[in-house]
C-alpha cells in the first residue's frame, strides 16, 4: 500500500517537480526546490510527485517550499511500497 504525503506549493513548482522541467524558474528557485525536494525524499528509495485533484488546483494560499503566499496547487509525495533505506 502507498503512502502519501499532501503539500501546497507554488504552481509553477509543479512542472519542476513532476516532470523535472525548471523552465521559468531562477537560480534561486531551482536551489530552494531542489532543496526541498531532497529533504523531503532524502530517506525514500521508491517515490514520485503527482497533483491532487483539478478542484484544488490554483487556490490562494502559502507555499510550504517558499513560504511565500500566492497561487498553489496540491501536490503529493507518494511513497511506494513504503521502501525506505536504512530501515
Amino acid at each position: 500500500m502507498d503512502n502519501v504525503i499532501e503539500y501546497s506549493v507554488g504552481e509553477h513548482f509543479i512542472a519542476a517537480l513532476i516532470n523535472g522541467d525548471m523552465t521559468g524558474l531562477n537560480d534561486d528557485e531551482i536551489k530552494t526546490l531542489e532543496r526541498f525536494e531532497r529533504t523531503e525524499t532524502e530517506n525514500l528509495t521508491n517515490y514520485h510527485w503527482s497533483t491532487g485533484p483539478i478542484e484544488h488546483s490554483s487556490e490562494f494560499g502559502r507555499c510550504e517550499i517558499t513560504g511565500m503566499l500566492g497561487n498553489v496547487a496540491e501536490l503529493h509525495l507518494v511513497m511506494m511500497d513504503s521502501l525506505i533505506k536504512n530501515h
